[in-house]
């Protein structure tokens, strides 16, 4: 049950500025795995996120992006080089974060979780580029175009940062809950029945 003094409030989403073209710093966050729909199917297939945080580079306002999340997503296959793009996004991200080629051996041997887990804390650098949204033209998003190794450390992220960025987490997953719920209507759109008052359970 919850709390009775836990209180619910309205806000306006929040959106921020783009980041720039421009390569940034960044620290592996997490490394997780869902199961996502194909597109334009109700099969389901694995998807393997690389969550990262930047750690310096400004927005395209000047402002400080430190903290700002950006993920790579993709369905996790064997490590492959193709003719035409290269190394697939599981060998580009592995090889970045360790900061060097796989050898012949850990190739035969592949990638585990348990490897993946090990880098989560480690450092690289992420080229972005704007792409236009293929739903909506006029919007935009930062795309992860490659992934390099760090030159350098930079300062990583502070226990206390680490925790800003959980509990951010946690209140938008809990906003998308509440939109799942409700539909995303705001409060005073949404049906009597549908108030927490008076759901009868």
């Amino acid at each position: 049950m919850l709390n009775e003094n836990a209180q619910f409030i309205k806000e306006e989403s929040k959106s921020f500025p783009l980041l720039k073209n421009d390569i940034y710093q960044c620290q592996l966050l997490d490394v997780s795995m869902s199961k996502n729909k194909k597109y334009q199917s109700e099969e389901e297939e694995d998807v393997l996120s690389f969550e990262f945080a930047i750690l310096a580079g400004k927005d395209t306002e000047g402002n400080d992006a430190r903290l700002r999340l950006l993920a790579k997503n993709f369905v996790p296959t064997f490590l492959y080089i193709s003719g035409k793009t290269g190394k697939n996004w599981l060998y580009k991200i592995v090889e970045a974060l360790i900061g060097r080629d796989l050898t012949k051996e850990e190739e035969a041997n592949g990638i585990s979780g348990k490897t993946t887990n090990f880098l989560v804390g480690k450092q690289c650098r992420l080229l972005l580029e704007k792409k236009a949204s293929k739903k909506d033209a006029a919007k935009f998003y930062a795309n992860i175009a490659n992934i390099l190794s760090a030159d350098a450390d930079f300062t990583p992220l502070t226990d206390e940062e680490l925790k800003t960025i959980k509990e951010a987490k946690e209140k938008k997953a809990s906003k998308e809950n509440k939109d799942e719920f409700t539909g995303g209507m705001s409060d005073d759109e949404i049906p009597e029945e549908l108030k927490p008052e008076n759901v009868p359970f």
